[in-house]
């Protein structure tokens, strides 16, 4: 983002990099990011990972693949709440950002499907449309 000629996503870019130099944000490694089990399993195969979580003010989960273990990879009703589709899943405050790539999606309004499927049957696969989703405690 430093070097991209947009000078706003140049100030963004300085501003993360400031922000984890200074360790006001972490980067989490662990093997549990790519192992088979969900994110509302993580308090009981991997309670330090989730302790480690609990102690941020907001963690933030990006991408499509992390979404659909968010949501437990269940084909939830679209307009299920996006709280009650992580089933417990709340170490802290929780941000998800991610470019709609598959058919697993909640907190839509009703018929929000309906009118995107008279645009495009195939509308969820195409990367087009992007989705912020935040619960908060």
């Amino acid at each position: 983002m430093i070097k991209s000629e947009n000078k706003n996503i140049q100030s963004f870019g300085a501003f993360c990099d400031k922000c984890l130099k200074d360790g006001s944000w972490t980067l989490e490694e662990d093997s549990y990011w790519t192992e088979p089990f969900d994110y509302a399993e993580m308090k009981i195969i991997r309670p330090s990972l989730y302790d480690k979580l609990s102690e941020s003010l907001l963690v933030i989960i990006k991408g499509d693949l992390n979404y659909s273990k968010l949501m437990g990879d269940l084909n939830w009703k679209y307009d299920t709440s996006f709280k009650q589709a992580l089933q417990g899943f709340q170490p802290t405050n929780l941000l998800s950002l991610r470019t709609i790539k598959s058919d697993i999606c909640v907190g839509l309004p009703i018929g929000k499907v309906e009118e995107l499927k008279k645009e495009d049957l195939k509308w969820m696969y195409k990367g087009r449309f992007g989705l912020i989703q935040a619960s908060i405690i």
